[in-house]
């Protein structure tokens, strides 16, 4: 095979044009996929971002430093939570949540002391069209403390 023409140009074959254009789209649709996406892993993985299962993921945890701390501190909560006090009897000392579930975590708070438990984690109610998740605790002075969560970008507050 001969790369120069008799007057000493260099010829090229096509497959070696079509090739390098084809290489060059492929760096550039890596480059502009794999960019946002390196950028968005590495904030996930310093915290900056919460994933949109993290509520969920880290509930029990979150119950559970809320159960050994003896208090609900709404400050320290991750932006992933609403949190709110409750009474014995399910009324409510403080609240931070929606109304759905603010009515889902009296109800089970009430549901809870009935049946003498000290932790609660029910379902969601699709029924309603929500699937914002609830989490109580009762607290050593007998209050509970209740966390709820959805899937949702955490940070946004309606």
């Amino acid at each position: 095979m001969r790369f120069r023409n008799s007057d000493g140009r260099l010829r090229i074959p096509l497959a070696l044009v079509v090739g390098r254009y084809f290489a060059l789209v492929l760096l550039g649709a890596t480059l502009t996929v794999g960019g946002p996406w390196a950028l968005l892993l590495g904030a996930m993985a310093r915290g900056e971002v919460l994933p949109a299962d993290w509520g969920a993921t880290h509930a029990d945890e979150t119950v559970g430093d809320i159960a050994s701390a003896g208090h609900l501190d709404p400050d320290s909560l991750s932006t992933a939570y609403r949190g709110a006090r409750l009474s014995a009897s399910g009324s409510v000392l403080f609240s931070d949540m929606g109304e759905e579930a603010l009515a889902s975590a009296q109800t089970s708070v009430s549901s809870a002391v009935a049946a003498g438990e000290t932790s609660v984690r029910p379902g969601p109610d699709v029924s309603s069209g929500s699937y914002e998740r609830v989490a109580a605790v009762k607290l050593a002075d007998g209050t509970w403390a209740a966390i709820s969560w959805d899937m949702m970008p955490h940070g946004w507050r309606p």
